[in-house]
């Protein structure tokens, strides 16, 4: 169950650890160890809790790629809806919520898999200004009394969980 009437259910992840040894320039840097274990456990923990997001927005940075690939993967999604944007890597903050503004109205629930900062300020926001620790692979799931897209972050959200990896292992 994601969110019934007057609800949007809003999942903001952020991908696992990147690896910093590669060389790779950061757009392309990949997940290291560390981060395809706790994304695999996050995939696992949503799968575990019948969360299911109608529609995933992704950066296109390597490293979020893979985390939503392994995800949805331990997650047992079949065939998620994913979108990936340009506009995610080192988005703004405002920029971000403008994106989760504009979804169609038939969606009630989304996964926006990013970066620091705005995985922690979008939160705030949706949360009324509560601030969180939003460390690499960590899933904040937070409902907004919404019946429209356009109205998520008009009335405070409630957070429904804040989940760390290393609370898992």
């Amino acid at each position: 169950m994601m969110s019934g009437n007057g609800l949007k259910r809003i999942f903001l992840l952020r991908h696992g650890k990147s690896d910093w040894k590669t060389g790779d320039m950061d757009h392309g840097r990949p997940l290291a160890s560390r981060g395809r274990r706790d994304a695999d456990m996050i995939g696992q923990l949503m799968a575990g809790r019948d969360w299911n997001p109608e529609l995933v927005l992704c950066s296109t940075a390597a490293r979020t790629r893979q985390t939503i690939d392994r995800v949805s993967t331990s997650a047992g999604w079949r065939d998620p809806t994913i979108v990936y944007h340009d506009e995610l890597y080192l988005a703004a903050p405002e920029s971000v919520l403008r994106m989760i503004q504009s979804i169609q109205e038939e969606v009630s629930s989304v996964l926006v898999v990013g970066h620091q900062p705005f995985t922690s300020i979008v939160a705030s926001f949706l949360l009324d200004g509560l601030m969180l620790d939003v460390p690499t692979a960590c899933l904040v799931v937070v409902d907004c009394p919404a019946t429209s897209w356009t109205e998520v972050g008009v009335l405070p959200g409630r957070l429904i969980d804040h989940i760390l990896p290393r609370t898992l292992s």
